[in-house]
């Protein structure tokens, strides 16, 4: 089975998708086309992750969002059981965008598996989701939920890591942290202890 990896990018910015082979362990060589929208992202370049395989790419109609992908081992050896990723493909962000898919297609470069002995193998493939975000920082909201607790929200990029840090006074020489947030949307928001400071200071890490 092929896996494309997903892509959460800013605007303007790179990113990459990895496409790897779940392998059984009889596969030698693999063909597939990768299909993405150029509206949303320009191809730059795909390079393999192996020493051990010559990869060949059709990019000749990558501006309309089709590049192909040809990747072997050497005659007789077969790719060993378990993951191994076959290409990595680099893509420039545009303006920010709804989800999109990077999905595995036929053309320019059909799908298709060969084992050592160039026999055709039956191979299926999962798709990723392409998610570019606004490269403008998040502006962070924070108000009082009631006497002891404030809210704190932000706009977030789907499946990063946001870590919440504070200071009662930017004299002092550590930030604080509060709390470390994974989002699953466009959003995030935090409920954090109010403790009855005349003025608290807040910071917003992304990884």
């Amino acid at each position: 089975r092929l896996v494309v990896s997903d892509v959460r990018v800013l605007a303007g910015q790179t990113g990459e998708a990895l496409v790897e082979l779940e392998a059984v362990g009889d596969e030698n060589a693999i063909g597939f086309s990768l299909q993405f929208d150029a509206n949303v992202l320009t191809f730059i370049e795909v390079t393999g992750d192996d020493s051990g395989t010559l990869l060949i790419a059709n990019t000749h109609f990558a501006a309309s969002g089709r590049v192909g992908v040809a990747v072997a081992r050497p005659a007789g050896v077969a790719f060993s059981p378990g993951r191994t990723r076959l290409a990595r493909l680099t893509f420039a962000a545009r303006d920010p965008a709804t989800p999109s898919s990077l999905r595995i297609g036929n053309s320019p470069l059909s799908l298709e598996a060969v084992s050592v002995e160039a026999v055709p193998l039956p191979i299926t493939w999962t798709s990723g989701t392409v998610q570019v975000s606004s490269s403008e920082k998040p502006k962070l909201t924070v108000e009082r939920s009631n006497a002891s607790e404030l809210v704190l929200r932000w706009e977030a990029v789907p499946g990063r890591t946001y870590r919440l840090m504070s200071k009662g006074n930017l004299n002092e020489p550590e930030w604080r942290r509060e709390r470390e947030l994974t989002t699953t949307g466009t959003s995030g928001s935090m409920r954090i202890p109010w403790r009855g400071e005349a003025q608290r200071y807040f910071i917003l890490q992304a990884d």
